[in-house]
């Protein structure tokens, strides 16, 4: 396809491995218990990794980068810039929506800002490591 020609899937890959890492270290060592108040979910009570949940977050990781990947394609040539530029773009218009249930049906303000910095840092690192790497 199209679409899926001309992308560096080295760089895709290590993106994702990256964002994925940075949602771990951010959603348990950073803002975990902050996370477990705000969705009343508790790691600890789960007693083993849920690892169809965590299977399922990197495949989400993967098609974020993917996406990403593919808009930095269609923009032309880029870099560094551009991959920030991209990953701005996609934090305001698609992440922040995404995520306002979080704010305006359930009112949760500090689930809503932890879910959309996380993904907005994620989505930076992604276009910084996909512009530099192309």
């Amino acid at each position: 396809m199209i679409l899926f020609e001309g992308i560096n899937y080295y760089a895709v890959i290590v993106s994702t491995i990256v964002y994925y890492f940075i949602g771990f270290i951010w959603y348990t060592l950073l803002f975990g218990g902050i996370w477990e108040r705000e969705t009343g979910v508790s790691m600890k009570s789960q007693g083993k990794p849920q690892l169809w949940a965590m299977f399922g977050q990197f495949i989400s990781t993967l098609l974020f980068t993917i996406g990403i990947a593919i808009i930095l394609r269609l923009y032309g040539t880029y870099g560094i810039t551009e991959g920030i530029y991209i990953s701005t773009l996609i934090t305001v218009f698609f992440v922040i929506p995404i995520n306002s249930g979080n704010l305006f049906f359930t009112g949760r303000k500090k689930l809503f800002l932890l879910d959309v910095c996380e993904r907005a840092t994620g989505s930076l690192v992604i276009g910084i490591i996909l512009g530099l790497w192309k």
